[in-house]
């Protein structure tokens, strides 16, 4: 947050937010959380098949709009300037950002203006900066 790492006293786990308290939106997902609804792990337990396998273009819109309902309640958090998603399930074969960003206008009534939401641009390497921004951070205090 302004230019500096946020800081928590137990980490943040977006991904353990509560997404469908009773699985009414997805019955078949493995269980009722952000990363049961979007992560590789629970995408693979829902369709028995890696998320690279999976060819059917409804199933990765309908993970993105499940992934616009767990960013749209972390911007109410957060009020971030950009969301930057990145990782397995937004490669060539999965997640499309535009329609993570289609989805989340529908959905967002929390400020007058949205966050834009952008594929992450490092790979692998974004949390090796990530570590570098925060160690310098913390050498400079």
């Amino acid at each position: 947050m302004n230019g500096v790492i946020d800081e928590s006293t137990r980490g943040f786990e977006p991904g353990r937010q509560t997404i469908d308290p009773d699985n009414t939106l997805c019955p078949t997902c493995p269980g009722n959380t952000f990363e049961d609804y979007v992560s590789g792990t629970g995408v693979e337990k829902r369709f028995g098949k890696k998320p690279a396998e999976i060819t059917d273009t409804a199933v990765w819109d309908e993970l993105a709009k499940f992934l616009a309902y767990g960013v749209n309640t972390t911007v109410a958090y957060w009020s971030p300037d950009v969301v930057v998603l990145g990782g397995s399930m937004m490669r060539e074969v999965g997640i499309p950002v535009d329609r993570v960003q289609e989805h989340l206008k529908e959905i967002f009534h929390i400020t007058a203006d949205m966050p834009n939401v952008v594929k992450a641009t490092l790979g692998d390497l974004g949390g090796l900066y990530g570590a570098l921004a925060y160690a310098q951070g913390k050498g400079a205090e």
